[in-house]
């Protein structure tokens, strides 16, 4: 694991350093992605869901280049869905809990003595209790990070049919991944050979690439292969 992430770190900083000497190129892309998970018992779990990417491209000659990926897949949609109900269930406890206060403060058969203190005891629960809505929008956010199934960073050379300067242009790439997986108890880490091809018309980018990691390359303790991949659509920056 170690000696990808070196090849990874060396592979970004010659593509940072032929950005002296040509045109770096950026993209953002979103797309389908899935991620697979065989195991050493013939068990296969694929989810997929949104793949959201950028890439960034030096030349070191007219056509080879040189690129770092990052990418992040949204496709575990339970989680996600957990963190929602949390939320709706965070809110609902809060209007129930306001509903008591105002009911408790207009309490018709109340001594009218205890009125005025009724009312400031509910302007305090009621502002302590709007602090709990906090929780509702937090919720929310945190069902994106929930959604999270990888990570991926990959280090790619690229050959190109044209020139950076042309506007149309296609490209086949290969290069070495590294993914990491927040959505999986059981294992944590990825690495190995990446391949893709992109497609670009002036602004516009096409791509899909694959990373297939060898069960000798990852912390599954199961001992099986992981395979992650993509197919987008983007637009140059």
């Amino acid at each position: 694991m170690l000696r990808a992430l070196r090849a990874l770190a060396a592979l970004a900083l010659l593509a940072g350093a032929s950005s002296a000497r040509a045109q770096v190129e950026g993209a953002l892309n979103v797309g389908y992605g899935w991620l697979t998970h065989h195991g050493d018992r013939a068990i296969v779990r694929t989810d997929g869901g949104i793949a959201l990417g950028l890439r960034v491209e030096g030349r070191v000659a007219e056509q080879v280049g040189l690129g770092v990926s990052f990418g992040w897949g949204l496709a575990d949609w339970d989680r996600a869905g957990a963190y929602i109900d949390a939320g709706n269930r965070a809110g609902s406890w809060t209007t129930d809990q306001f509903a008591k206060v105002e009911r408790w403060a207009t309490k018709k058969d109340a001594k009218k003595d205890t009125q005025g203190l009724r009312l400031i005891g509910a302007a305090f629960a009621d502002m302590f209790l709007a602090m709990t809505y906090v929780a509702v929008p937090a919720c929310y956010l945190g069902s994106v990070g929930g959604a999270t199934s990888w990570l991926q960073l990959d280090g790619t050379v690229s050959l190109h049919l044209a020139p950076a300067s042309a506007r149309q242009d296609a490209w086949l790439e290969l290069g070495l991944g590294a993914a990491t997986l927040p959505g999986a108890e059981a294992w944590r880490t990825a690495f190995g050979p990446v391949t893709g091809f992109g497609l670009r018309w002036n602004w516009l980018r096409l791509g899909a690439h694959v990373l297939w990691s060898p069960p000798s390359a990852n912390d599954s303790p199961t001992g099986g292969s992981a395979v992650t991949g993509a197919l987008t659509v983007g637009f140059a920056l």
